[in-house]
């Protein structure tokens, strides 16, 4: 019993100085934006290019330019939001939150997941260059996709780097690829929008910049780790 007690408040301690930490090794800048391309918002996405499962999103507003709305998401059940100075930004190398900026998070496509799929295409060649190019299709008939305006993404991946997981810049995305075929890693160069009468709607093109940022939350309202913890505790 004793040696239970004190694994438990060794558990405990060790929690209230521990954190979950997120790594950001490329930031990919919005050149254009879908739907709001004659804007002047700026949007950036901090990613890590070896964990597509989370992502932080940065935009403007459109009526103030010089700070930044965040969202971060972690498909696994973690996200937070806030707000910061376009110039703190840049500086910080660290985004910290507690507890009580920090909320479980429910992936609400797992279930739509299911009505997409990611297709192979041709390369496609831009200024003599060949760049992989895979799209995100749904599997609905045509008639339900336009009741339902359902557009489908084209991604033009760089071929450059094979260690670059492919870019999901969406939670019904990264359950799609979970799911569906191989596709090749690399670069987004741009993603572009097409609707269910072929017109193209939007794009997103990017530039891509090498970073080393991080994200942290405490560990305890870490809920991707908290079923886990409820069984260790039922354990002792």
């Amino acid at each position: 019993m004793k040696k239970a007690f004190l694994i438990f408040g060794l558990i405990v301690f060790s929690q209230m100085f521990s954190q979950k930490k997120y790594h950001f090794d490329y930031a990919l800048a919005v050149k254009e934006s879908y739907k709001l391309k004659d804007l002047k918002s700026e949007f950036i996405f901090l990613v890590n290019s070896e964990h597509n499962n989370y992502r932080l999103y940065a935009h403007s507003k459109i009526n103030d330019l010089t700070n930044f709305t965040l969202l971060f998401i972690d498909d696994n059940g973690v996200s937070f939001n806030g707000n910061m100075s376009k110039s703190n930004f840049d500086k910080v190398e660290t985004i910290a939150k507690t507890c009580n900026e920090v909320f479980r998070f429910s992936n609400p496509h797992i279930k739509r997941s299911k009505n997409y799929s990611f297709v192979n295409y041709q390369d496609t060649i831009i200024n003599n260059t060949a760049y992989y190019h895979y799209a995100i299709k749904c599997n609905k008939s045509l008639k339900f996709q336009k009741k339902k305006k359902i557009y489908t993404v084209h991604y033009i991946v760089d071929k450059s780097d094979s260690n670059f997981l492919p870019f999901t810049y969406s939670s019904l995305i990264y359950e799609i690829w979970k799911t569906s075929v191989k596709i090749p890693n690399g670069f987004p160069k741009l993603v572009y929008f097409v609707n269910s009468s072929g017109e193209e709607t939007g794009k997103m093109e990017f530039t891509i910049l090498k970073v080393d940022k991080y994200a942290t939350i405490p560990e305890e309202c870490d809920f991707t780790l908290k079923d886990v913890r409820n069984n260790l505790y039922k354990i002792l």
